[in-house]
């Protein structure tokens, strides 16, 4: 009986020197009988459409496989100008003509005799996931723009298609088991080996519109919807994976926004944003800088290899003008800010997003100015109100959001936007959770924006990093422990 396309996609798994959490898209290009014959050198060409930003990769590999899978390498990664292909739902025709660049440059690698029998996919993700449920027809637009120029390419087109969470979280976790060699390691004997099954990571993919959890649990997966099954070099695997919609950092960073605004808004539905301050809400109280992280103990590595870093994005969205503008706007203190760094953004964009459930209240102003107050205890406060834990009371394997999920097992690595706000923060080098949670709170209290001025790129990173490190540490601690921490935990 001939393979389904799902069984060919996880029969040929595809390792690459630096790691995208869709590397393993290269799957679905390449059936498992092709990679046999000829001897060549053959190539695959993979779009990992994110929320944020496009990223091109060119993979190659030889004609032979260990134990049924092919080993491969990554021969370009080429990060796409401009934001995502969701970005383009006004003029889906730039999705398509956006491409263009990065794909010149791979063809420029591949001798021009395989250019039309290099197989090339575009799998898109979570933005384009929610602009589908905000406008279906502007999304199968820019899936059309995209087909229309890759379709005319001189390569082999496979399609573009809107990937499901659950597929990208598996493929997260062969990505990075790929890449630290617990799936299959070249011996010093000459050998391909099979490391113990112990040695296998759980993977943690926050994009900027969703969050991936993928691990193999110690027991039975009860909610089959939550499992993913393949086999690579020989072996058989059974994950548990779930992908969180909305809680990616660019989302996450807007709805907490857009909740601060509601909490300011008081009773008779008119917000009470003004153009004069408010009572200044800073200060150094809060919680234990190891309080959100404690309960993740040594679990959880942040750092992916250096080799990996270069293919996973950063995706920040809410980037305010440049000088500030000038006119007036009303005024929301931002506890997670640092303390008197102020920026001005429009604000009835961000209640366009289908991850917000809520409507702009009444005499929404057209600008906003947001001022920090540097307070991480308000702060972790705010965060832990995008996380519905009641959702999970009297219910065992659950984390939040009433999400089932089997206890976890062993070491985690994050990446993408975990990596990048980490990196940023200089915290990639395997501190313990507990200095590096501690040396973020000391960090984000004692920049100022006199300092902030003569970094260059940090105007608008450092606020976002001080924002984004709390969100990170209350999203793990909850899939660790099931719940948020609590003020005895922190102790």
């Amino acid at each position: 009986m001939g393979l389904s396309r799902k069984e060919q996609v996880i029969m040929v798994l595809l390792g690459a020197s630096g790691v995208s959490g869709l590397t393993a898209l290269i799957l679905l290009l390449v059936e498992a009988a092709s990679v046999l014959l000829p001897a060549y050198i053959k190539f695959g060409i993979v779009f990992d459409a994110g929320s944020s930003h496009t990223s091109l990769f060119l993979y190659q590999w030889p004609a032979d496989k260990e134990n049924g899978t092919g080993v491969v390498s990554q021969a370009l990664a080429c990060q796409v100008e401009g934001p995502g292909i969701s970005s383009y739902a006004s003029d889906p025709a730039q999705a398509g003509e956006s491409l263009q660049g990065c794909l010149e440059e791979a063809l420029v690698l591949i001798p021009e005799a395989q250019h039309q029998k290099t197989p090339t996919f575009l799998g898109a993700t979570a933005g384009m996931r929610l602009l589908r449920q905000k406008n279906s027809s502007q999304a199968r637009d820019i899936f059309a723009a995209v087909t229309q120029v890759l379709g005319r390419s001189p390569v082999d087109f496979w399609g573009a298609e809107l990937l499901a969470g659950q597929d990208e979280g598996a493929f997260g976790w062969i990505t990075v088991n790929y890449g630290l060699g617990t799936l299959v390691k070249y011996s010093f004997t000459g050998e391909w080996i099979r490391p113990p099954e112990e040695m296998l990571v759980g993977a943690l993919d926050m994009g900027g519109a969703s969050t991936q959890i993928t691990f193999v649990p110690g027991g039975p997966i009860l909610d089959k919807s939550t499992q993913a099954d393949f086999r690579l070099y020989g072996s058989d695997y059974s994950v548990y994976t779930h992908s969180y919609l909305c809680f990616g950092r660019d989302q996450m960073l807007s709805r907490l926004l857009i909740g601060l605004v509601q909490v300011s808004q008081p009773r008779g539905g008119r917000t009470g944003l003004r153009e004069q301050s408010y009572g200044h809400g800073a200060g150094a109280g809060g919680p234990d800088p190891g309080r959100v992280h404690r309960t993740m103990g040594a679990g959880l590595v942040w750092v992916i290899r250096p080799r990996m870093e270069r293919t996973v994005g950063m995706g920040l969205v809410l980037r305010p003008p440049c000088p500030l503008q000038s006119h007036p706007a009303a005024l929301l203190r931002h506890p997670c800010y640092l303390s008197g760094y102020r920026t001005t953004l429009a604000l009835a964009p961000l209640y366009k997003s289908p991850c917000v459930d809520t409507t702009p209240p009444l005499g929404l102003p057209q600008n906003l100015t947001v001022e920090g107050t540097g307070n991480p205890g308000a702060c972790v406060s705010a965060i832990q109100e995008l996380f519905n834990f009641s959702a999970c009371q009297g219910q065992e394997d659950c984390a939040f959001n009433g999400v089932y999920q089997p206890p976890v097992r062993g070491q985690f690595y994050a990446f993408s936007n975990f990596y990048y706000t980490f990196h940023f923060l200089n915290l990639t080098s395997g501190q313990p959770l507990s200095t590096a949670n501690a040396t973020i709170w000391e960090f984000c209290r004692r920049w100022r924006p006199a300092t902030l001025a003569r970094t260059a790129g940090c105007v608008t990173t450092v606020p976002q990093a001080c924002t984004s490190s709390p969100f990170f540490e209350t999203a793990t601690a909850s899939v660790r422990s099931h719940g948020p921490a609590s003020s005895s935990e922190s102790r």
